[in-house]
């Protein structure tokens, strides 16, 4: 990955650094449509993949890492965006190993991803995919923000929406 990152430590809120690089995600009509997508029982793709966010941005603060927040914004937001209803009957085999890829091919068409970007998507789903795996630290930061955010998701039993934190 031969591009030039801005890697910084983080000082701005995350909710700041989510408006400052993902509204263009945010507010376009095709990551719109992912809230009628259920994801994790209890929350929609939409809602998840901003608490991932959110979740990634306050790790990566509060830890002091250095990363490249426009990066980690935007993998972070489109990291589940494969769009498909995974709970469907005829829904790709080996959703759980296979998405990140279609993810990637996908943010790639509609968003123009950059390469840490594509690498943090298309790599998430580590260790259940055990030779796939980041090669970048937003990439790992997204992974574990994203094991954080689906354990809570999964085993809430009211639904929360990302307003209601």
């Amino acid at each position: 990955m031969s591009m030039q990152l801005n890697r910084r430590i983080i000082t701005e809120s995350p909710q700041d650094l989510l408006i400052q690089y993902g509204s263009e995600i945010t507010q376009d009509p095709r990551f719109l449509a992912l809230k009628d997508r259920v994801h994790h029982y209890n929350s929609n793709l939409y809602d998840h993949c901003v608490a991932v966010t959110l979740c990634a941005l306050e790790v990566a603060k509060d830890l002091q890492i250095k990363v490249d927040p426009g990066s980690l914004v935007r993998g972070c937001l489109l990291h589940d965006y494969f769009l498909y209803d995974c709970h469907a009957k005829g829904h790709p085999w080996f959703h759980m190993t296979r998405h990140g890829m279609m993810a990637a091919q996908n943010a790639m068409r509609d968003f123009g991803i950059n390469p840490v970007e594509a690498d943090m998507i298309a790599n998430h789903m580590w260790p259940l995919h055990p030779f796939r795996f980041p090669l970048c630290i937003e990439g790992w930061i997204l992974t574990l923000a994203d094991k954080k955010v689906s354990v809570k998701e999964r085993f809430t039993k009211k639904k929360k929406t990302v307003l209601d934190q």
